[in-house]
């Protein structure tokens, strides 16, 4: 799993990266039920960069963020790792590098979870036809704006993909359904690959 922080862990004392969600893989219960390798590298500068809020808002990502697929990579090189079992999960601007990892190494990850993330340019979304993509972002986001998902996804509609609706939460998918998601005030989309099951 690589957990990508938010712009508040921006530093190099390898502390500050480790905010409320890096720290949840500690918690014993969850150290039980998924027994796998956490990678929390610290980024020096931002890891994902973007402008303010706007029709065309999309990330980009840093040299920061290059190096820290280059570090995944050479991890599972090193490691007792499932290659076909690598996860990325960011909130905010690490949420808005969880969305660009896969843009950048497009076979490395098998699915991406961006929390509160601004989405990739549109030029992108045929790559998340093979990447399972969950995604949450509160609709009343003052910081980064929901907007840019939106675009997102629309665009991912306009090359194939499905909307599916459960209950009042909004649910995007890729040739599946997502199940017994609750409502939790923001929209959840999740993309699918053509074909997969979401289980």
């Amino acid at each position: 799993m690589l957990q990508l922080h938010g712009s508040g862990g921006v530093g190099t004392n390898n502390v500050t990266q480790l905010d409320r969600l890096a720290k949840t893989w500690a918690v014993s219960d969850v150290r039980e039920r998924y027994q796998t390798y956490i990678l929390i590298p610290q980024f020096p500068i931002r890891s994902a960069n973007y402008g303010p809020p706007s029709p065309e808002q999309h990330a980009e990502p840093s040299s920061a963020l290059i190096a820290a697929l280059e570090l995944v990579e050479d991890f599972a090189a090193h490691h007792a790792v499932d290659k076909s079992r690598i996860y990325a999960i960011g909130f905010s601007m690490g949420g808005s590098a969880a969305w660009l990892s896969p843009t950048l190494r497009s076979n490395l990850f098998a699915a991406v979870m961006p929390i509160s993330g601004v989405a990739p340019a549109d030029s992108f979304a045929p790559v998340f036809k093979n990447t399972p993509t969950l995604v949450i972002h509160g609709s009343a986001d003052n910081e980064n704006s929901i907007a840019s998902n939106r675009r997102f996804f629309n665009e991912v509609l306009r090359i194939g993909g499905k909307i599916s609706n459960s209950g009042s939460t909004k649910v995007w998918s890729i040739n599946c359904l997502v199940k017994s998601i609750q409502d939790i005030g923001g929209e959840i989309g999740c993309l699918r690959s053509l074909g997969s099951n979401c289980g």
